[in-house]
């Protein structure tokens, strides 16, 4: 089985949809309460607040991002885990975009 490239390609997200996709991330990433180093990616929990937005980002970023997998999870006690993973040097590349 062949590796999918780590390759980002802004310009696959639709450009009316651009300035949206840069005020959810911010907005998702600024909420987050936790985050966990995974073995191929990083998990972060965030409140269920952000629910809808998590949705919407996704949408978004698997177009520029296809590499990557995305998992969300309804947490019991109301928060919700997203982990991003994908092939090797995934989490090198989350790691440099987020900080």
């Amino acid at each position: 089985m062949t590796e999918m490239p780590i390759v980002c390609n802004l310009d696959a997200i639709p450009a009316d949809k651009r300035e949206r996709h840069h005020t959810l991330a911010a907005g998702i990433f600024a909420a987050v309460t936790a985050a966990e180093v995974l073995e191929d990616g990083y998990a972060f929990r965030l409140p269920f607040s952000m629910w809808a937005d998590l949705g919407e980002w996704a949408a978004l970023e698997r177009l520029c991002c296809p590499f990557l997998t995305f998992e969300f999870k309804l947490l019991h006690d109301g928060a919700v885990r997203l982990a991003l993973s994908g092939p090797p040097g995934t989490k090198e590349l989350l790691r440099a975009e987020m900080g």
